[in-house]
């Protein structure tokens, strides 16, 4: 399930296809997933949108309306790698997560 906060072209893109490929990855240990699968668009007029859309506002916030649930039918799930773990065998998580940060110039801080 995902909730269409401001995403008119994937709406568009879903009206004129449902087959459809999300990625997910975290992008300082620089792996994720992809999913494939048939999406719905879920409008705020159908019967299960309050109870779907209150699943997700329950995980996150409900800071931002949500005018539309897409939800997938998942029918393949694949993982992802960068390629440095395979270019480098030896990489660790850890050192991903350090050369990241470098590149992306985060810096870790405490909450005191």
């Amino acid at each position: 399930m995902i909730a269409n906060i401001a995403s008119p072209t994937s709406i568009a893109n879903i009206k004129m296809n449902n087959k459809v490929c999300v990625s997910f990855v975290d992008v300082f240990v620089q792996k994720g997933f992809k999913i494939k699968g048939i999406a719905r668009i879920i409008e705020e007029k159908d019967i299960d949108f309050e109870t779907k859309v209150g699943l997700i506002k329950s995980c996150f916030t409900d800071k931002f309306p949500i005018p539309q649930l897409i939800e997938i039918e998942v029918q393949k799930i694949e993982s992802i790698k960068a390629p440095s773990y395979f270019m480098f065998p030896n990489i660790t998580e850890q050192e991903q997560i350090e050369s990241a940060m470098k590149t992306y110039k985060v810096k870790n801080y405490k909450e005191d």
